[in-house]
């Protein structure tokens, strides 16, 4: 095969009873393996054999077939007549089937479709699916059988609501910015909405769009990987091939159609698939998706109708979700902002509890200070009054007689009791007719 896919194939065949093929597929994740042999789809109707038994088809025989089809066909519901109008429409649409032959088959082929998945009914791109599906295989059950296989592989991408595309096209906004961000950039500043136009893309798996060559390459990996995360990759690798072009262009219509043609001029079938694995090393697989599914919790609620082709137009939600994205940025800008705040205020009070510790001890030591400075100055006190009693008493004993009884001396650092202080020299030399009490 001309790529290297994610993982080993290792395939065996084993007849059945009805003289069909069971085709075993056996995957082990190895990321530089050989490449799968092209020959397993090349050569003469090597795909013709492959496609239809992939992911668990089997292959409903002719007459079965033709009752599917003549279900619908009978039923004359709105619904029914409404999908039977809507695949006539589309069908003379289709490049591919140009012959009235052709014609006649797809048809056949679509209501056959929609009749094996009414919950589906039709979505406008199955056509041109079909068509690339029918220059590969001829048997009209065997085609049925691949679409089926497509259908289950790209969930909800064909359902009335286009629930499964939305989802995938808002998933890969996401894609877009962490990836390619100044593409993602450059598509915000000019108002282009990049969602609604890989949406063409992924409702018919690049088949409207790329070459014939390509599609079916493309084919082989989506049938092969039973994984959707093929479309993201080539979207992807596509953008990224003309993120230049598109980057220099400031004209929001001009790059909106230059978009629009970019899987038109595709690199090499070898190149663009190459380019597209490397994708695949970065994250974007099925197991990816999941995950960024759970991140950003995608969920839709838009109207239905019979085609989807309608709904296709409301770009609403995607509005919403970018909003949304852009105001959860915002938020966590704030938060870490005051979480910022927080740590410097933090650092201020701890600071500021630094300082008061270092005042509480300045404080202290002057407290200690004054207090021995109380305590001399108490002593002081003491022993001024001791010196003016023992001048007051050499007073007394320069007026006085020599036998005069001498006052008491005071220790200076008590404090005077009743019995030590002054003798009043008037009483006593009163009360004694002038004569003072000897010892």
């Amino acid at each position: 095969m001309f790529y290297e896919p994610e993982s080993v194939v290792a395939v065996t065949f084993s007849h059945v009873d009805n003289g069909g093929l069971a085709v075993i597929f056996d995957i082990i994740p190895v990321w530089n393996a050989p490449r799968i042999v092209h020959s397993l789809f090349s050569g003469d109707g090597g795909r013709a054999r492959m496609w239809p038994y992939l992911n668990g088809q089997i292959p409903v025989d002719t007459s079965e077939f033709e009752s599917i089809v003549a279900k619908l066909n009978k039923d004359e519901s709105s619904t029914s007549r409404q999908v039977r109008n809507q695949i006539d429409k589309d069908v003379r649409r289709t490049p591919q089937t140009s012959m009235e032959t052709c014609t006649n088959k797809l048809t056949r082929l679509l209501y056959a479709f929609a009749s094996a998945r009414p919950e589906i009914g039709y979505c406008q791109g199955i056509n041109y699916l079909a068509a690339v599906i029918m220059t590969h295989i001829t048997n009209e059950s065997h085609i049925l059988a691949v679409l089926l296989s497509v259908s289950d592989i790209l969930p909800m991408y064909w359902h009335p609501s286009l629930e499964g595309t939305r989802q995938d096209t808002i998933l890969f906004q996401h894609l877009l910015r962490e990836n390619l961000p100044s593409l993602a950039a450059h598509f915000d500043s000019i108002g282009i909405d990049v969602n609604h136009l890989v949406m063409p893309w992924f409702l018919c798996a690049f088949t409207s769009t790329l070459p014939l060559e390509h599609a079916t390459a493309l084919l082989d990996l989506l049938l092969v990987e039973s994984s959707r995360a093929i479309l993201f990759r080539v979207a992807l690798e596509l953008l990224r091939v003309n993120e230049v072009k598109l980057v220099q262009n400031l004209d929001g219509i001009e790059v909106m159609k230059e978009v629009m043609n970019v899987p038109t001029t595709p690199p090499p079938v070898q190149e663009l698939i190459n380019g597209a694995n490397e994708y695949a090393k970065a994250g974007v697989t099925l197991e990816g998706l999941k995950k960024l599914h759970l991140v950003y919790s995608v969920q839709t609620s838009l109207p239905k109708t019979a085609s989807g082709g309608d709904a296709s137009m409301n770009y609403g939600l995607t509005r919403k979700m970018r909003s949304l994205e852009d105001d959860r940025r915002a938020k966590e800008e704030q938060v870490a902002l005051l979480n910022m705040n927080l740590e410097q205020t933090a650092a201020a009070l701890k600071e500021k509890e630094r300082q008061l510790e270092l005042k509480d001890a300045e404080i202290s030591k002057l407290v200690s200070s004054l207090q021995k400075s109380m305590d001399h100055a108490e002593a002081l006190e003491y022993k001024v009054k001791f010196l003016t009693q023992e001048n007051a008493a050499l007073n007394l004993r320069m007026q006085g007689p020599s036998s005069l009884q001498t006052l008491p001396r005071e220790n200076p650092f008590k404090e005077p009791t009743r019995s030590s202080r002054f003798i009043n020299w008037d009483r006593l030399t009163s009360k004694f007719g002038g004569q003072a009490r000897t010892q």
